[in-house]
């Protein structure tokens, strides 16, 4: 049980630096396209249009804030999520195999996130390219499908909890 103490610090570290990705995004969304836009780019074409429109707009200092941001939050999200799904797990019948499984699976996001990261940094630095704005998007879709996956299991946990007696 000692393990699971740093639950409500990290998810809480969590939660500031996601409010600081949004904030930080805001600025690039009122320039015409959000940071998971660039995320999912997918072509040089795609992510130069957004990128331009970013410089377009004077928002670099954004851009960069939102990246500083967010290599922080990457750090911390998966292990909330890991922590929140091994307590949770511990409480279940079915469905404890899966909260067990997402347990470990959700560190794959921090991994993912990082590369995902790294290409958007390149693009920033150098130009957008095919190569970084395809493992941009390679990276961000498992990404967010295994934090929905993880935050979906533990809502689903928690209200199979409230209902257990």
């Amino acid at each position: 049980m000692t393990m699971l103490r740093p639950l409500p610090l990290l998810s809480l570290a969590a939660l500031l630096l996601f409010v600081g990705v949004l904030w930080s995004d805001q600025p690039l969304v009122e320039a015409g396209h959000s940071m998971v836009e660039l995320q999912f780019a997918g072509s040089a074409e795609r992510a130069a249009r957004i990128l331009d429109t970013w410089r377009t707009a004077g928002v670099e200092d954004a851009i960069r804030l939102n990246q500083q941001i967010d290599f922080a939050f990457l750090l911390t999200y998966p292990a909330a999520l890991s922590l929140a799904c091994r307590s949770l797990a511990g409480h279940l019948g079915p469905g404890q195999r899966i909260g067990h499984f997402l347990t470990r699976a959700v560190f794959a996001c921090t991994v993912l996130d990082g590369a995902e990261n790294l290409a958007i940094q390149v693009m920033l630095d150098h130009g957008a390219r095919d190569s970084m704005a395809r493992l941009a998007t390679a990276c961000a879709i498992p990404k967010f499908a295994l934090a929905a996956w993880a935050i979906g299991w533990c809502l689903w946990a928690l209200l199979r909890r409230v209902r257990l007696p």
